[in-house]
């Protein structure tokens, strides 16, 4: 298993991030269960909602990561697979999952285009220097998805506003444009039974057609739809 022991100064949340990626990055098992048991090492997010269920036990004090770690362990796994030369997430929050998903990319890519947008959060000057490291070329819009209107990218991940008009604003300024999109929190059962209209990826995904697969858990938390538009 990853040895965590080393200190990069980024701080110690960071540099769990940052060594969690490099082995992504490097390591020759892309399955599903190691990807799981990096992820369950490097510690999930605190939202103040104990949302993963059986996988609680693994939420940090501090920073973390905000995905369910078989849903995006089979996600990392997927990726690595594929020959992905740009990325685009669009609600980049921490950056932590921007991070990940861009070191599993980087496997097949040395030159990946990579685009953070997020109206709301800029990268920190760890998350910086860490993409930096990894030598991961990154971009940041503190901006919507209509500012990069009709650009193209080869994976694209919603994770914005969840309520139905901003998602699918996102999907048609950028996501039905790409080779892969994905859509998080297709299976949120908090999300679902919100008041305001947070459902909005559920009922986006849904509604689209062609070949789509799904990474979710028996447990009705996040959730993560994969559609290729083309």
């Amino acid at each position: 298993m990853l040895d965590l022991s080393f200190n990069l100064n980024f701080g110690p949340d960071f540099d769990r991030l940052y060594k969690t990626a490099l082995e992504i990055k490097n390591t020759k098992d892309i399955s599903m269960f190691y990807f799981r048991d990096l992820i369950r090492d490097l510690g999930l997010h605190d939202d103040g909602c104990l949302v993963y269920f059986e996988e609680n036990k693994y939420i940090n004090a501090k920073s973390g990561l905000w995905q369910e770690p078989s849903q995006f362990a089979s996600l990392l796994s997927f990726l690595c697979t594929q020959k992905i030369e740009s990325y685009c997430e669009i609600g980049t929050y921490k950056y932590w999952s921007f991070v990940l998903i861009c070191a599993a990319l980087s496997r097949n890519t040395n030159n990946i285009k990579a685009v953070g947008v997020d109206y709301m959060h800029n990268p920190s000057l760890e998350i910086v220097q860490i993409l930096k490291k990894l030598n991961i070329n990154h971009i940041h819009y503190t901006r919507e998805s209509n500012y990069i209107k009709d650009q193209v990218f080869d994976l694209v991940f919603i994770d914005a506003d969840h309520a139905y008009e901003p998602t699918k604003k996102d999907w048609e300024n950028v996501g039905q444009f790409s080779k892969i999109c994905l859509f998080h929190d297709i299976n949120h059962k908090w999300i679902k039974e919100c008041p305001r209209d947070q459902d909005g990826p559920r009922r986006v995904f849904e509604e689209l057609e062609g070949a789509k697969i799904t990474f979710t858990t028996n447990n009705p938390v996040m959730g993560i739809g994969v559609v290729f538009p083309k």
